[in-house]
């Protein structure tokens, strides 16, 4: 299975509704290292409090226990490809039907 991190940049003018897809892997517990190897000791920049290494990949981001949301959720399954194709496959011919069925023949 594979895994992706997910943060809030805090950039965003509402960042708590902004996660961004940041880190993929096989194995959730390296990006939890990865994410803990980025902390740093919390530090201002201007009218932003940071929490990762300045100029890291993450310097920009906010740890998912600023905004509230338990960290755990800040790392997520990826589907397979084909189960995305199929909801998108399901909702475009459900969006088709609907509009066809709605249309007048003359």
């Amino acid at each position: 299975m594979t895994f992706i991190l997910v943060l809030g940049d805090m950039r965003s003018a509402k960042y708590e509704n902004s996660f961004t897809p940041i880190a993929i892997s096989d194995n959730p517990d390296k990006l939890r290292q990865w994410v803990n190897s980025e902390k740093v000791d919390k530090y201002t920049d201007g009218r932003f409090r940071k929490v990762f290494k300045q100029g890291g990949p993450l310097e920009w981001y906010n740890p998912p226990d600023d905004l509230g949301v338990d960290p755990e959720n800040s790392i997520r399954p990826l589907s397979p490809l084909d189960e995305y194709i199929e909801v998108a496959v399901k909702e475009t011919t459900n969006w088709y039907n609907t509009l066809v069925n709605r249309l007048i023949t003359v």
